[in-house]
């Protein structure tokens, strides 16, 4: 058989094949991760609940958000673009702004500096701030979790 004489090229095919079966894995743990999440998110949130603790672990309400150019449409236009990078500029935030700006990196000065309770009054219009929900796994801490379930103290906005 020809692929004795290439121990390493079979390995490499193998592996290759074996990475491909581990991904189409991963795509459907990461469908069927996102239907429970959003089960889960909706009874929490009837519930008020902000967290489960777990045999394995504990399951706690992580609050994300990202930052949006304001915008009429489905789509920011060029010209709402510029005026959310000259109002970053205005706010004092010119280093996130090259010819636009970078939306991630933005994001994250937005929930460091907790945007989704005070946007500066220079953004107002022009970026909004989207608060978005997901659920996180935990390790179980010894001194730290409950038995019980965390209640909310006020429901997710």
């Amino acid at each position: 058989m020809p692929e004795d004489r290439f121990p390493d090229e079979r390995k490499f095919a193998d592996l290759t094949l074996e990475k491909r079966k581990i991904s189409a894995r991963e795509r459907e743990i990461n469908a069927e991760l996102r239907e429970l999440e959003e089960r889960i998110l909706e009874r929490w949130e009837a519930e008020g609940l902000r967290g489960v603790p777990l045999t394995s672990g504990r399951l706690s309400l992580r609050k994300e958000g990202f930052v949006r150019v304001a915008r009429a449409g489905d789509e920011a236009t060029t010209e709402e673009k510029a005026a959310a990078a000259e109002a970053l500029k205005a706010a004092g935030y010119e280093r996130y702004v090259t010819e636009g700006f970078n939306s991630r990196s933005v994001s994250k000065l937005a929930r460091e500096e907790h945007w989704d309770r005070d946007l500066p009054p220079e953004l107002e219009g022009k970026l909004t701030f989207e608060p978005e929900y997901k659920v996180r796994f935990e390790k179980p801490r010894k001194d730290k979790d409950a038995e019980e379930p965390e209640q909310l103290a006020a429901a997710p906005e």
